[in-house]
């Protein structure tokens, strides 16, 4: 209940922060998001190599309070800058805006999921990773239907005074967690020394190891999709919006309104029994499979239905995402060594994720231009690249569904006295 709670309260925090960066995002554009993204890029790399070095020489019991209320801080700042400047800010403190929001819940996710996976073995992982993570989905839901409604009534600056407070309340729920986690096995390792190695042992694994660079590759092959599908929502939403701050921010936190009411159903009825029914991997092949039907269906929509189309759209990949493919990626790491589960995860949910945003972000403009002249539109381009890649996307799930169930047994037979 606690890791629940936490979860949740950091969700929350997110729930509100994300229009606001959505808002900052549809403000730069197309052209100049991709360049954006590297600067992401860039915040999370140096985020994780921090994280790494923390996991090789302190417990997690002295730094996992730190890291959380280290989101708290610079988000304070954040707000202090925006209220210093009054409206004068130029292009530096909403860039620095987007790249913390974009970088902070990956690297504070990647140091969440690690504890779990920590904390529970792989059929503990399968059962209840579904119902922890419907605590960050209700915790998101609030924060993005709260956001939707305040997002006028209130002004954008309370909003984000409301995000501090949250982490804030992050922070000392971590406390409360890992003051109540006992201290066994691998566990008490953690805990009481840290995990050893250096801070880049996390990148060599994930070159080392077959395992680990199957689940970077569904992370690379799942922000290509990603990173193709964001381009054409931004251009949809900036042509129905146009400069329409108030309403553009409604509007996304309406799209994370309804992505996570549909996250929830799926993470407390679906993703806990799929997984211990047909293993993990077929609740990672949902998510590409949702984008491959997606994007057959959308080059058909037109004028006044593509906004609900690409909306509806959105919101069933990123539920597909939250409500299966999340925790079903989550549970990979339970088979993996105490350093893999904390510098390796968040190499791969932290670094990975916003290197290929911007690799794909930026190159993603360049094919599509360029495809657009020969299939006749660019929304078609997309599709044509994204489907194959979508199933081949599919097949590498079922695999790493496979290679994890192999390391169970390997595990459960090697535990087993003879």
């Amino acid at each position: 209940m606690l890791a629940a709670a936490l979860l949740g309260t950091l969700f929350a925090s997110y729930g509100i922060l994300k229009p606001l960066r959505d808002n900052v995002g549809q403000y730069f554009g197309r052209e100049l998001l991709p360049r954006i993204w590297l600067g992401t890029a860039v915040v999370t790399v140096l985020a994780t190599a921090l994280l790494g070095a923390a996991v090789s020489r302190f417990s997690r019991r002295r730094f996992a309070p730190w890291a959380f209320a280290s989101f708290a801080l610079v988000t304070g700042a954040t707000w202090l800058g925006y209220r210093a400047t009054d409206g004068q800010h130029g292009f530096w403190l909403p860039a620095a805006f987007y790249w913390w929001v974009s970088s902070y819940l990956m690297v504070g996710l990647a140091l969440f999921w690690g504890m779990m996976a920590d904390l529970h073995g792989p059929t503990a992982g399968k059962r209840w990773f579904g119902p922890i993570a419907f605590g960050g989905t209700l915790g998101n839901l609030g924060g993005a239907k709260f956001t939707q409604l305040g997002a006028e009534r209130l002004g954008l600056m309370p909003l984000l005074g409301i995000a501090v407070l949250l982490l804030a309340a992050a922070t000392g729920l971590c406390v409360l967690l890992l003051a109540r986690t006992p201290q066994t096995g691998t566990d008490a390792h953690a805990q009481s020394r840290g995990v050893g190695g250096k801070w880049w042992q996390g990148f060599a694994a994930c070159v080392r190891s077959p395992y680990l660079g199957g689940i970077l590759a569904y992370v690379a092959l799942q922000t290509f999709a990603s990173a193709v599908l964001s381009l054409e929502v931004l251009d949809a939403v900036k042509a129905h919006f146009g400069d329409d701050q108030p309403a553009r921010t409604a509007f996304n936190a309406s799209l994370d309104f309804w992505t996570q009411t549909v996250t929830l159903g799926l993470q407390l009825l679906v993703v806990g029994p799929l997984m211990q029914r047909f293993g993990t991997g077929v609740a990672l092949a949902v998510q590409p499979l949702a984008y491959a039907i997606g994007f057959v269906v959308l080059p058909f929509a037109r004028g006044g239905t593509f906004l609900a189309a690409i909306a509806c759209f959105e919101v069933g990949r990123r539920s597909a995402n939250y409500g299966l493919a999340k925790p079903g990626r989550d549970a990979l790491f339970t088979v993996c060594a105490p350093a893999d589960k904390y510098k390796a995860k968040s190499v791969i949910d932290a670094a990975g994720f916003r290197v290929c945003d911007y690799v794909f972000g930026e190159t993603t403009n360049l094919w599509r231009k360029a495809l657009a002249r020969v299939v006749g539109s660019g929304i078609g381009a997309a599709a044509v690249v994204t489907v194959p890649i979508a199933l081949a996307w599919a097949g590498l799930a079922v695999g790493l569904g496979r290679m994890q169930a192999r390391r169970a047994s390997a595990a459960a037979d090697a535990a087993t006295p003879s």
